[in-house]
């Protein structure tokens, strides 16, 4: 929390916001039959670590009375 607090002290950014929107990778990384490489995780979520974290993020950042959280989130690829 400490870390989140100095960013957003640095940004100039407040702590608590009303609205967060995220837009995470969409595949998981499970199933690729490949090596990665670092620019596949612009789709392809690896333990859907992103996905967590856009969770965990919002739990600490949205305001508690109000707060949303827009999570745009598909997987028509299959």
């Amino acid at each position: 929390m400490n870390f989140y607090k100095k960013i957003s002290k640095d940004l100039g950014m407040p702590l608590q916001v009303d609205l967060i929107v995220s837009n995470p990778p969409w595949i998981e990384a499970a199933k690729i039959d490949r090596e990665m490489s670092p620019l596949d995780n612009g789709v392809f979520d690896p333990d859907s670590q992103f996905l967590k974290s856009s969770f965990n993020f919002a739990r600490l950042h949205l305001k508690k009375e109000g707060g949303q959280m827009l999570l745009l989130y598909s997987d028509m690829n299959y």
